[in-house]
């Protein structure tokens, strides 16, 4: 397995959103996003969704019933946001969720 995608920061600056991994930079333009927390049951879903034999996927493209088809860039599920940004989704986990989704409220 690479952990060419496991997320390692992210930040927002001048209406982007920029996930840093081990070998790239993504960047996403936030403006017009929609985000928002994840429930209790979603983060639930999402736990199964993505571990096999005890271990956790923290990077990926998933398809899910709840949550439609994202990208996932994932540290620890509990902070997990979801952002919709057209016809992309992204589940990250910022540090600070609440920060997260001010921050991305100003951006918008």
């Amino acid at each position: 397995m690479s952990g060419d995608l496991d997320p390692l920061e992210l930040w927002l600056q001048g209406g982007r959103l920029t996930i840093r991994t081990r070998r790239h930079l993504i960047r996403q333009p936030v403006t017009g996003a929609t985000v928002r927390r994840l429930s209790a049951d979603e983060v639930s879903h999402l736990r199964r969704l993505t571990s096999k034999g005890g271990f956790l996927t923290s990077a990926g493209g998933f398809d899910s019933h709840l949550l439609g088809e994202f990208d996932l860039y994932a540290s620890d599920l509990g902070k997990a946001v979801l952002l919709e940004l057209g016809d992309q989704r992204l589940v990250v986990t910022p540090d600070d969720p609440e920060a997260f989704l001010e921050a991305l409220a100003r951006a918008t």
